[in-house]
């Protein structure tokens, strides 16, 4: 009597564990999908080109700041701040009054009650109120790395932690009533990000080394495993996720965690096929919903032989799952905001100086198709038996664009794998028979796929029915 299979909850990519322990439904590759519903996997929705370009400048930063009761946007590029007022009239960027900054590059910032300041290490340190033209700050250290914490603003350079008086980020005088002050940083390597977590300021080297600071007394965090990009540190209830060449890391404070071991060889790999080493001191990555958005450049998995350019790795914090992005450039820059009528928006920064926004309701790319795929892996229960597969039942959307392909194999290797297209999924159940001919191995692999700008397809499982055949 024939035996039957079900995979009805797919999981994120996981290379690093040994295929025949894979839990059911772990993937090999993800690409362009989302994990909704939960067991399940949608394509992404789509990209739409956000206001104009200005300068055709590589986008280093998007970030946000209230004046009073006014939102703006802002984006740097080139050596030029510019701003957008939220919900105004204007549909352009326009530059800050003083606000070039010479020398250009990443512009770091931080924000204590009612002011930002801002700085890129090589001009001038100012800051604003009116949130359309900046200020210098007088006796303001020149820093790229900013952040605040127990009402004061703090900054780091080469060697140094400084800070401002208290409740005032406009005054670094050391004299009279004020009480600004710095402290070094021991150990080798130069200041290379700043942040606060868990009541604490971690000041992070590129040597690898973290201080952190609790406003009384400065310790070394344990072992050498400091971002190596400040651009790819992010906040998500308190939690830093920061990547360094072993990893994604997720920081509170204590001890980093290396959490994306499930897509280690994305970071390093005997074929030295992953993130190249170029990258990693200006990597860039956002948060967004509670999913962490790295861009990795490009990679080449060696156990899948899947290349992947313009990869962005994403984790999905409550799934606990990482799968990846393809969009048609590498973002160098992420940032969101909250519209006049409340709603949130992703936003991406490239190369060119064009920001984009993430719109789930487009099916395009500003007009490119959206390529989606998965590849999958199963024993069918028993890796040492072979198997006769039948026929199978997939189960997705009605009208769903993806097709499905099947091969079964003897060998886990990628070159191995001989693919056959067992048809369209558009039936919302679709029945496929397998050709006898190809219907007999050890293992089998799945690979959904589709490329369009059609309406987003979901996929919820796939049910096989097999026989064991003989006794190996």
């Amino acid at each position: 009597m024939s035996s039957t299979y079900t995979i009805n909850n797919f999981k994120g990519i996981n290379t690093k564990v040994n295929p025949l322990l894979q839990e059911e439904g772990s993937l090999l590759t993800c690409v362009n999908l989302d994990a909704d519903p939960i067991g399940a996997k949608t394509k992404r929705g789509g990209l739409e080109t956000f206001l104009n370009n200005p300068d055709s400048e590589q986008v280093n930063n998007i970030f946000s700041f209230q004046a009073g009761t006014v939102d703006y946007l802002y984006r740097m590029s080139g050596s030029i701040c510019y701003y957008y007022e939220i919900g105004g009239a204007g549909t352009t960027w326009t530059p800050a009054g003083n606000g070039t900054f010479s020398g250009g590059g990443r512009l770091g910032n931080t924000v204590l009650y009612d002011t930002m300041i801002a700085g890129n290490g090589i001009g001038s340190t100012r800051h604003t109120t009116n949130g359309t033209s900046f200020t210098d700050t007088t006796l303001a250290p020149l820093a790229r790395y900013w952040t605040n914490n127990f009402g004061r603003g703090y900054a780091a350079n080469d060697q140094t932690l400084f800070w401002s008086s208290a409740n005032d980020i406009t005054n670094w005088s050391t004299g009279g009533t004020s009480d600004s002050s710095s402290i070094q940083l021991p150990g080798g390597g130069t200041a290379n990000g700043l942040f606060a977590t868990y009541n604490r300021v971690i000041a992070s080297k590129s040597s690898g080394l973290m201080h952190r600071w609790d406003s009384y007394a400065r310790e070394t965090v344990p072992g050498e495993l400091a971002p190596t990009s400040n651009w790819a540190n992010t906040n998500m209830d308190d939690l830093r996720l920061y990547p360094n060449r072993r990893g994604i890391y997720a920081f509170s404070g204590d001890y980093p965690k290396l959490i994306s071991r499930p897509i280690e060889k994305q970071f390093y790999n005997q074929a030295n096929s992953g993130i190249p080493g170029t990258l990693f001191s200006d990597l860039a990555a956002g948060e967004f919903n509670y999913t962490y958005y790295l861009s990795e450049g490009s990679y080449t998995d060696p156990m899948t032989g899947n290349s992947l350019n313009n990869a962005v790795a994403v984790y999905d914090y409550f799934d606990n799952e990482f799968s990846n992005y393809q969009w048609p450039f590498t973002p160098t820059s992420y940032g969101d905001y909250t519209d006049e009528n409340g709603d949130s928006w992703q936003l991406l920064g490239d190369s060119t100086g064009q920001v984009y926004r993430v719109n789930n309701s487009l099916t395009s790319d500003v007009g490119t198709a959206i390529e989606a795929y998965m590849e999958g892996f199963s024993v069918l229960e028993k890796g040492y038996q072979d198997k006769k597969v039948y026929r199978a039942w997939i189960h997705t959307n009605p009208g769903c664009q993806a097709k499905l392909q099947i091969s079964m194999t003897n060998s886990l290797f990628e070159t191995s794998r001989k693919w056959f297209d067992v048809g369209d999924l558009s039936r919302g159940v679709t029945y496929v028979e397998f050709p006898q001919d190809k219907n007999r191995g050890k293992y089998l692999f799945y690979r959904v796929y589709e490329s369009s700008s059609d309406a987003p397809w979901t996929i919820y499982g796939i049910t096989f029915e097999f026989d064991y055949v003989g006794d190996k």
